[in-house]
């Protein structure tokens, strides 16, 4: 497929050509308009052309740029490509993002009217196969009841599914140190509990193997400081080869992909952990490491490891770094096994 913005270029241009163009300006030439499109090379400066030629009296080819602009700059955001769009996606997009982003009805309607012609048009002409169905913008008190019937955590059957789906992101011949940094941040979050400013202030000493256990030792922003035992054979992999492949130059284990001296910062990490479980298709209300947080400690309370042990509410406490058992009380209940076995829990699961 070309480029987001070539194509976006391309309608923007088809629709110059269409739109009625009765009430424009006397100097209005379609050549030299059509041009001033061509020459853009970011989505900027192609929103820029259009909000000129509405200066000569096409006021709604802004309309369509502007849809085309923020729908842009979310699939950047989330790091999705423009292939894996589909009615679903942005259905996601209209009734949930732009809601999140305090976005009028008008506002997603014209959003929705505007990218669904767009990829439509692609289909017609570049033979693409987006199909979008008919998608209803619905009103912001149908989204917050939509939402709160999602849960906010992965039973132990989706968890398994989504640790395992996350490696189809990537062609499995990749082995670059993109794809083994974000499958090592994904699964470090499942099988930690830890919280992203936590993940982002780790080192390479926060890692500890000892007779073939591997611990991570956190300094808690927040929370207390803790080892936490994990399941070696589900990271180990993705673990060399980041390694391997990092630069050992950065203080900081995890580090910025524009600036190597710089920690990693949290709204990227919540972005790795959104996009997946995006790719996933799972529904659950909150994309974030805040809900893999939950998920690891419902899956310590409730499954039983190889050894045919549940953890007690101490030990997810301990795991979690939390000094308050008030929260967890009516969810977890009282046993006396080792901390270390916390990892076992996860040992049977095949992803």
């Amino acid at each position: 497929m070309k480029d987001y913005i070539d194509y976006a270029k391309e309608y923007l241009i088809y629709k110059l050509h269409i739109f009625d163009t009765s009430k424009v300006s006397d100097d209005f030439d379609v050549i030299k308009l059509e041009n001033k499109l061509n020459k853009a090379t970011s989505i900027n400066e192609l929103h820029e052309a259009s909000r000129f030629i509405a200066t000569k009296g096409l006021k709604q080819i802004t309309t369509v740029s502007n849809a085309l602009k923020n729908f842009y700059l979310h699939l950047q955001e989330v790091d999705t490509k423009l292939v894996e769009v589909d009615t679903k996606y942005i259905e996601h997009y209209i009734n949930k993002t732009c809601i999140d982003n305090e976005l009028s009805f008008g506002t997603r309607q014209n959003y929705k009217n505007n990218i669904v012609a767009f990829l439509n048009y692609l289909d017609k002409e570049h033979e693409t196969n987006f199909n979008i169905k008919k998608i209803k913008i619905i009103s912001i008190e149908e989204s917050t009841k939509s939402v709160g019937k999602l849960i906010d955590w992965l039973d132990t059957k989706t968890f398994m599914r989504v640790n395992k789906e996350i490696l189809d992101y990537w062609k499995k011949e990749d082995d670059n140190l993109e794809k083994n940094r974000d499958i090592l941040i994904f699964r470090l979050f499942s099988f930690s509990g830890i919280l992203p400013n936590e993940m982002a202030n780790l080192t390479l000493d926060s890692f500890i193997f000892n007779d073939n256990q591997m611990i991570l030792r956190v300094n808690g922003i927040g929370t207390k400081n803790r080892e936490i035992p994990l399941p070696k054979e589900k990271l180990i992999r993705y673990f060399n080869s980041y390694v391997k492949q990092r630069d050992n130059k950065s203080k900081t284990f995890f580090y910025s992909p524009s600036e190597h001296g710089k920690a990693i910062s949290t709204k990227y990490l919540n972005l790795v952990v959104k996009r997946l479980l995006e790719f996933t298709k799972v529904d659950v209300a909150d994309k974030t490491p805040k809900m893999l947080r939950k998920s690891y400690a419902i899956i310590l309370n409730n499954e039983k490891g190889a050894d045919g042990l549940t953890q007690p509410e101490q030990n997810i406490k301990y795991l979690l770094g939390l000094s308050n058992t008030t929260q967890l009380r009516e969810l977890l209940r009282y046993a006396t096994i080792d901390v270390i076995t916390a990892s076992k829990v996860f040992e049977n699961m095949e992803i």
